[in-house]
């Protein structure tokens, strides 16, 4: 089995030649090719050879275990009480979304102006300062909040009340979507790549286009201002990620594959 986590890529100018070789290798060695979503594995039509004569799958990712260990107390550490708390997990990259993002807190700014938004993720002191002045054009707020790379970064999920993401490419899945899920925190995200599999409208979470600002800002509102409608919505989230994202169903799909 050949498994990958990405986006074939097209055969590039003056490479093609010899990628085509290797993959006429890597078909005669391979009795699978497994990706972790549907349109992830669909980008192999990408490389002509592998698509027209592999046997192309996807396998979902599964997550084993809820549990929750609070080594880090997001609320209490930046003086957020109980105000409506909305959570970002991702590398600072630029196909990440900060600025969408931004520009949606905008929006919800002037309707709940003690809001927070927290971002948590690594990257490069570049990246980092790219979002930072993205932040302080758009949103100079003190209610936004920017962290480096924490370990169990997924154990903040619990804390907030919404999982925020903003991808504007090569989103292959989604993981961070099911960690939320999971623990019954409602997700609101753009329409990216393999989110759009993972995330259902009214299943634990809402899918925006990427550059729908007014849309994703209205659902992010009405989530925050409506707690019961917030809890229901987390519950089916709950549901749906026990039904298709847990580690032994993952575990099962791959068993049958290789004793196929």
């Amino acid at each position: 089995i050949h498994n990958f986590h990405n986006f074939a890529s097209p055969y590039r100018l003056g490479f093609g030649f010899i990628e085509k070789f290797l993959d006429k290798k890597l078909i005669n060695s391979t009795n699978s090719f497994v990706s972790v979503s549907r349109v992830c594995a669909s980008s192999l039509v990408s490389r002509g050879s592998i698509w027209n004569e592999a046997n192309i799958k996807h396998i979902y990712n599964g997550i084993s275990d809820k549990a929750i260990k609070h080594d880090f107390n997001l609320r209490k550490e930046f003086n957020i009480g109980s105000s409506p708390l909305c959570l970002m997990l991702g590398t600072y990259e630029e196909r990440k979304g900060h600025e969408f993002i931004f520009r949606v807190f905008e929006k919800v700014f002037k309707k709940i102006p003690n809001a927070y938004l927290v971002i948590c993720g690594g990257g490069t002191e570049n990246e980092y300062n790219i979002v930072q002045k993205l932040k302080d054009k758009i949103v100079p707020s003190q209610n936004v909040i920017l962290m480096d790379f924490i370990p169990n970064g997924a154990n903040l999920i619990s804390q907030s009340d919404l999982l925020l993401i903003g991808a504007q490419s090569y989103e292959s899945f989604g993981y961070t979507a099911v960690e939320a899920m999971i623990r019954e925190i409602p997700v609101v995200s753009t329409n990216t790549g393999g989110l759009v599999e993972v995330i259902k409208d009214n299943q634990g979470g809402f899918i925006f286009n990427k550059d729908d600002y007014d849309g994703f800002s209205d659902k992010v509102l009405r989530l925050l201002t409506n707690k019961e409608y917030r809890i229901e919505i987390g519950k089916k989230g709950g549901e749906r990620a026990n039904s298709l994202f847990l580690s032994n169903r993952m575990s099962k799909e791959y068993f049958n594959l290789l004793n196929d």
